[in-house]
């Protein structure tokens, strides 16, 4: 039984070992990052003959982001769509990552101590046997 607990240990701890380190090269990547989000709002204007009062609402390109301690709304212009909404995409995607890299960190202590336990009793085990384990209590 023991042996079978530390196989399956050792696999799980490879498992992880592989999720981890490909996480660990989205933290390794050198572009830049924007702590926010890229949407598409709709909206009304507000107008009186405006499309929007029947329903056509209009649509906008927004970036919500946090700079220092503040939140901040901004249409960003056309040109920097395609940048913001790639190092905004790479922040979720370093998010992501590190949450991942979290759980598994958790799960690889546990595993490492499921092998501890596993190897000390076959090590007690094996010892039990030898002349000296033969003479203690």
């Amino acid at each position: 039984m023991n042996r079978q607990r530390l196989s399956a240990a050792r696999k799980r701890i490879h498992q992880l070992q592989q999720a981890m380190e490909d996480d660990l090269r989205v933290f390794l990547e050198r572009t830049p990052l924007l702590k926010g989000r890229l949407y598409e709002a709709q909206t009304r204007c507000g107008k009186p003959g405006c499309r929007c009062n029947r329903g056509e609402l209009h649509t906008a390109m927004v970036l919500a982001y946090r700079g220092g301690e503040k939140q901040y709304n901004r249409c960003p212009a056309d040109q920097d769509i395609p940048l913001l909404h790639e190092m905004t995409g790479r922040y979720q995607d370093f998010r992501q990552a590190r949450a991942r890299l979290v759980k598994a960190s958790r799960e690889l202590l546990e595993q490492i101590g499921v092998m501890e336990r596993e190897r000390l009793a076959l090590g007690e085990e094996r010892f039990r046997k030898t002349e000296t384990g033969k003479r203690v209590p």
